[in-house]
């Protein structure tokens, strides 16, 4: 997969092995494994880390602080 979003954090494979989720500089995404096409954005912010619910049903994303106003 060519992220193209700045440094990849990491990636972790959905429960079914269908889906790709990546977390980096640009954000959090989740794939389509076998036309690496982009199905979601989770959050277009920086992400620290993510993990799939054990049923694959959600994503959570660790995001660092929101810049004061």
């Amino acid at each position: 997969i060519q992220v193209g979003l700045g440094l990849l954090y990491g990636a972790s494979w959905s429960p079914d092995g269908q889906q790709i989720l990546t977390w980096s500089q640009g954000g959090t995404q989740i794939w389509e494994a076998a036309s690496r096409t982009i199905l979601r954005t989770v959050t277009p912010r920086p992400s620290y880390s993510a993990a799939w619910l054990p049923d694959g049903s959600r994503v959570a994303a660790v995001l660092p602080p929101a810049a004061p106003d």
